[in-house]
């Protein structure tokens, strides 16, 4: 590993805990700082014990490097107000750098270290996928690091051609895997700083204000939890996603985003029943469990959608808001939360990839406007 690379990873981990979690502080933002640190001290050990000839401090250090990927996997899950799964980073980079040192000057080595790269590779491709299927996913601005996941896991599968050619012809050496390394990283480096810290403003804040605003999640399981023991199927779930949230932020500025948040929340809190159950996922998603006939819940949803996006001459925004609702029912997918959070997600990605403004209910035909 190179001094520049290191120097590139110490402006990195500067950027993003600075412009990152210190001005967007979030579980995002914490995540992506810790992936970055971990870049930098790795990258700052492996040239440390090869000038000191530590050979099993330098192939921990490589081990420690591949967490990068999926912590900022997570960070992405938890920007998108996702359960963000953060050990599966920590455990993935220990568990490769104590393989590595297990490893170290046998011939099993080259092995273990094409099967850490791969585990690596798989949470970026996961990271794509985030990406592509965000309601966010057309923000030109994720595209570096977009684009970068998706060559991780192309360059994992050539490795795994190389390994499998080597077998072939009796030979193995890890020469142009390390060279490709030492190329990429800062490509990657830059990629996922450029992209990050335009995600981060989007970012669910961790402060006092914006927590008191959620209810806990055994609030909306318990609920589903007794009405399955009751059998009572008429239950809906809406996921309710404020759309172009990152625009949005870009275009008003940071001050007049916290009226962008306060009215989201109140225009979803006034348009629902007193007894339905309402979580902030985070600032711009909101889960609401209810209890209604189908046709009660269509006009909530249109009222609230007509709240967000109407413009009145007291109001102090020039953008245009608009959400876009996933609707599903307890009759259709069942009592588990986290089953219903998804289904209703997606259908809230359709309803916006299909123009915002609108509710999907999964198992109808219809993209409904407001």
């Amino acid at each position: 590993m190179n001094l520049q690379t290191a120097v590139l990873a110490t402006l990195a981990t500067v950027m993003m805990i600075g412009l990152g979690f210190l001005r967007h502080p979030s579980r995002a933002t914490r995540l992506w700082a810790l992936a970055f640190l971990l870049a930098m001290l790795a990258t700052f050990g492996q040239i440390a014990a090869t000038v000191s000839e530590m050979e099993l401090v330098r192939v921990a250090c490589v081990g420690v490097i591949l967490a990068g990927p999926p912590l900022i996997w997570s960070g992405v899950r938890a920007a998108f107000g996702k359960s963000s799964m953060a050990w599966i980073g920590l455990v993935l980079g220990a568990s490769s750098a104590v393989l590595l040192v297990a490893l170290a000057g046998s011939d099993g080595y080259i092995l273990g270290f094409r099967l850490a790269f791969a585990a690596s590779a798989v949470f970026a491709a996961l990271t794509a996928a985030e990406l592509i299927g965000s309601p966010q996913r057309g923000l030109g601005m994720l595209l570096p690091l977009t684009i970068i996941s998706v060559i991780f896991p192309m360059l994992a599968l050539a490795n795994i051609v190389i390994a499998l050619r080597a077998v072939v012809e009796g030979a193995d050496d890890l020469t142009a895997t390390q060279t490709v390394n030492v190329l990429g990283m800062p490509v990657y480096l830059v990629c996922a700083i450029v992209s990050l810290l335009y995600l981060a403003s989007a970012a669910e804040s961790d402060d006092g204000k914006r927590g008191a605003r959620r209810l806990p999640r055994l609030t909306l399981a318990d609920r589903l939890t007794r009405a399955q023991a009751r059998n009572e199927a008429t239950w809906s779930l809406l996921y309710i996603n404020l759309d172009d949230v990152v625009d949005i932020r870009l275009a008003v500025g940071d001050a007049a985003f916290e009226q962008v948040i306060q009215r989201f929340t109140s225009d979803v809190r006034s348009a629902f029943p007193t007894e339905a159950d309402i979580e902030f996922r985070s600032d711009t998603t909101a889960l609401v469990l209810l209890t209604r006939p189908e046709a009660t819940i269509r006009a909530n949803v249109r009222s609230m959608l007509n709240a967000i996006s109407s413009m009145d001459a007291e109001q102090p925004l020039s953008v245009q808001l608009a959400a876009s609702v996933g609707w599903v029912t307890t009759a259709t997918s069942g009592y588990d939360l986290d089953e219903l959070v998804r289904v209703a997600s997606a259908a809230a990605v359709d309803a916006r990839l299909a123009g915002g403004d609108r509710w999907v209910r999964v198992g109808d035909a219809t993209r409904a406007v407001r």
